[in-house]
This record gives structure tokens, sequence and C-alpha cells, in this order.
């Protein structure tokens, strides 16, 4: 129901950034037959804002089930991971991931919650869970993986909202993604985030290494893809405008783009 009332949500004036409360169960179906079953946590430190399913999350899943968002035979990774939802999603979808690796701060009860979530859906035996603070201990990160030398997706939703945790969130991106043309992080954010942080996000990932590829970066409201910027186009943007004058409608938005790596 929790997700029924969120979805119907979309046709309203104002749209909610998140759904749910500490301890919250809530189904997301992969499809008539199969529904994942998810507890939304309570961690112990509130600053986290894990205590709630973020937009970002419903919205990579959602790209993920429908394949618009390709995890096949990949290995993945989900940093800031709240429920696991959409790793979770990249490993039991009809298209799943070869293994994913779900992540979070090393939180007790955060981490416990996820773990149970895993446990909860986990059919195929493609899932892991690890603690992780961003910017430390990426050999810990890259040495889970199958491969050992890196992801070939990163899912990054709705992570960028904390200016101050930029870089730390960069530097783990850059040294888990696996060195290779077609590897990427997938970054999406709900614009309750601001424009103009994510236009930080993106000059700062910038600087390090970490730019928009073909794919453009996409704007979709309610749910469905509106329009797409170039990098420069976006860029430009008056980033600080939006947050009173476009409010309304930026609570409706969601970005998404596909970052990777250059020399």
């Amino acid at each position: 129901m929790l997700l029924e009332d969120y979805r119907k949500s979309q046709e309203s004036k104002l749209v909610p950034s998140s759904i749910g409360e500490p301890g919250v169960r809530f189904e997301y179906p992969l499809s008539a037959e199969h529904k994942l079953q998810l507890v939304i946590p309570r961690p112990d430190h509130e600053k986290i804002f894990a205590h709630r399913q973020w937009k970002g999350g419903l919205h990579t899943a959602d790209r993920i089930l429908s394949g618009e968002i390709d995890v096949k035979d990949k290995v993945v990774l989900e940093v800031g991971a709240g429920t696991g939802l959409s790793g979770i999603v990249a490993g039991c979808c009809s298209r799943p991931a070869s293994s994913v690796l779900i992540t979070d701060y090393d939180d007790v009860e955060l981490i416990t919650n996820l773990r149970k979530n895993v446990r909860d859906n986990d059919k195929r035996g493609n899932l892991k869970v690890m603690a992780h603070c961003w910017g430390k201990d990426a050999d810990d990160l890259r040495s889970s993986s199958l491969t050992r030398d890196g992801f070939d997706v990163i899912l990054a939703a709705d992570v960028i909202w904390d200016s101050f945790s930029h870089l730390s969130l960069i530097e783990t991106l850059t040294q888990s993604l696996k060195q290779r043309p077609e590897s990427r992080v997938v970054l999406v954010a709900g614009y309750h985030t601001g424009r103009h942080v994510v236009q930080a996000f993106m000059r700062r990932a910038k600087a390090k290494g970490l730019v928009p590829d073909d794919s453009l970066i996409m704007e979709f409201e309610r749910g469905v893809y509106s329009q797409s910027y170039t990098d420069l186009d976006f860029d430009l943007l008056n980033g600080l405008e939006d947050i009173d004058v476009y409010r309304e409608q930026r609570q409706k938005t969601t970005i998404e783009c596909r970052l990777r790596l250059v020399s």
C-alpha cells in the first residue's frame, strides 16, 4: 500500500521526496508473482538520512527493472544503499547482475537491517552487504568484487545531498569503478537535492576524471522522461534560481546520468 500511495501521488501537484518511516515494511513488485519485502532502517545516526525510502532509489529500481539500466551479468556496487532496494532489484530482476555488493555507512542498526533485507529477498545468492565509509578502504570494496579489479556498474541514488561528503564519495567511486571504457556510475538525484548541489557534484567529479557519458544528463518528471541536457548546458543552468522559483516543479523531477572515468 505504501508504494501504491506513492505511485498515485505522482499524479498530484507535489510528489513526496521519500516514503515510509523507520521500521515500516513495504513491498516492491518485481512481477505479478514476486514482491520484494523491505524494511526501512532505524539508523543510530539521524544525519545519515537512511530512515526513509528516497525517491532516487525507487527511480533507480524502476529503471533497472525496465532494463533501461542494464546490469545483466555485471559486477555491481550500490553505495548509500539505505534499504538496499536498488541493489536487491539488480540481483533479483529477470536480467540480473552476476554479483551485487550493497553498502552503506558503518552504523550497526543500518547494516543489520540491510543484511536482513538481503536475507529476506536473495534467492540467487548473488547479493552481499558490507559497511563502507566513503573515501576509506576502497581496496576492501574492490577485493569483494568477483573480478577483484572493481565494478562494472556503481549505483548511486540520492547520495549527493550533502555537499561536504562529495569529495569522499567521489574518491570511493573513482577507486571502485573498473578502469574499462564501458564501466559506469549511475547517478540519480531527486531534485529535493537541489540543482545547484547536483551541479557542484558534477564539477567536483569532473575535476577527478569522472565525467558524464554520451547518454547525457536526463530529467524525469513524475517518473517519465522529459528532457536531456549536455554537460555544458546543464552546468550553465541557474541552479540557485530553482531553490525557490521552481520549488514546485523541482519536487516532481528526478535527474539521472551515467558517469565514466577518463584519464
